[in-house]
Order: structure tokens, then C-alpha cells, then sequence
């Protein structure tokens, strides 16, 4: 089976190892979200635990703890590349990432497209981190 990898706008070669989708306030039962709540889910936002402990970044934008609310869905995609990230003497055998980010429906795109969206723009070598298999 061939590999499918994205080319960000920076210029590197990314392949999803994953993605989950969850509800942004699956455990809110009733009511409308509130600060506490906002707070509450900005600082759970990990890769999933079946992933393992894996580097999270999230999309400040939708993120932003000055909104009233997230949008209702949260997006988790494990990413990872053959290339490392400044490794002069090629220790790493690559490097990877999980991006989070939030959107407000799950009907109106392709899954195709979603990850492209979320992930386009993005500066892999700011933020990913090296890996040793």
C-alpha cells in the first residue's frame, strides 16, 4: 500500500497516522458552556490516551478562551514525517505531532479536505518533535 502524504505550505511531507473527532463539551450535560467550562477543555486538550504521550499543539484560534464558546467538534490528528527536525547528524528517524483544532460540523466536508484545512498553514519545524524508532 502506498503512503498518502501532505505537502504543507512550508514545504514538508506529512503522513496521518490518525484522527479522532470528539464532541468539544461531551461532558457537559445540560446548559450552555461558561468560562470555567472553556478553561476546563483548553486544558485537557492532549492527543487521545490509546495514542500514547504524544506532543499536542492546538489551533489558538479555536482555542481562545475569550470566546463565548469552542465550536462543537474537536479534531485530533496524529501526523508524522520521515524527516526529522534539525538533526545535523541524523539521530531521528523522524518526527510527529498531534494538531487539535475545532469545527463546527461534521456533514459539511470530506475528511480529505478537513485535514487539509486544519493543517495547511502550519510550521512543522516549529513545533514537531523528533522521534526514534
Amino acid at each position: 500500500m502506498k503512503k498518502q502524504t501532505i505537502k504543507l505550505d512550508c514545504g514538508h511531507e506529512v503522513e496521518v497516522i490518525a484522527i479522532d473527532i470528539r464532541r468539544t463539551y461531551g461532558e457537559i450535560l445540560v446548559g450552555s458552556p461558561c468560562f470555567e467550562d472553556n478553561f476546563h477543555v483548553y486544558e485537557n486538550l492532549k492527543a487521545p490516551e490509546y495514542w500514547g504521550k504524544r506532543k499536542t499543539v492546538m489551533n489558538q484560534e479555536s482555542f481562545n478562551l475569550d470566546l463565548k464558546h469552542f465550536k462543537k467538534y474537536t479534531v485530533y490528528l496524529w501526523l508524522s514525517s520521515s524527516k526529522s527536525i534539525d538533526d545535523p547528524f541524523q539521530k531521528f528517524d523522524g518526527s510527529e505531532l498531534v494538531v487539535v483544532w475545532a469545527i463546527d460540523d461534521l456533514f459539511s466536508f470530506s475528511i480529505n479536505s478537513l485535514i487539509e484545512e486544519g493543517i495547511k498553514d502550519f510550521d512543522w519545524e516549529s513545533y514537531a518533535i523528533n522521534l526514534e524508532l
